[in-house]
């Protein structure tokens, strides 16, 4: 070997080794990059499961208060329902007991109805006697002799009382 192919070589062995140490550096500086990179990825990776988590967490929450909620609502709509549903049927029985009443007293109406006409038949029947006694001067007599009878009496009972009050008749 000469001279020239042993430098060659020694260069190329240098090279070789610089290369290699090189390339040592570089895979470490890698590496490091790599791992700080894994380092800032599993925060990020943390963080953003946290923040996950905690939406997840409020939603829930805040779904859960809503279907109390609505729970709350349907309770109340179930009690106002069954309250509407009471109130209708005692409305429901007091419009039967008003229209069996009404029955009764639309059949007392007719009862009285059918008194008071035969009462006005009957009142009929005695103005026609009343007509009767007057055209025949019968009610004219009658009452000539009760004012007559009125008038007396009522005079003897004065002429009586001023003896009495007085002790002579004046």
């Amino acid at each position: 070997m000469d001279c020239y192919q042993q430098r060659d070589r020694s260069k190329q062995s240098y090279l070789l080794n610089i290369m290699t140490s090189a390339t040592d550096i570089d895979i470490r500086e890698i590496k490091d990059l790599i791992a700080a990179g894994n380092a800032t990825t599993q925060g990020q990776i943390d963080s953003l499961a946290s923040s996950t988590q905690k939406q997840i967490s409020d939603l829930s929450s805040s779904t859960q208060k809503q279907i109390d909620r609505l729970f709350a609502v349907t309770e109340a709509n179930t009690k106002a329902i069954e309250t509407v549903t009471k109130a209708t049927e005692a409305n429901t029985k007091a419009i039967a007991d008003l229209t069996a009443s009404f029955t009764g007293l639309r059949e007392e109406v007719r009862v009285g109805f059918a008194k008071v006409e035969g009462e006005f038949k009957a009142f009929d029947e005695k103005m026609k006697g009343f007509d009767q006694r007057i055209s025949t001067g019968e009610f004219a007599k009658r009452g000539i002799t009760i004012g007559v009878t009125v008038t007396v009496v009522g005079g003897v009972l004065l002429a009586f009382g001023k003896i009495l009050f007085f002790g002579k008749l004046i």
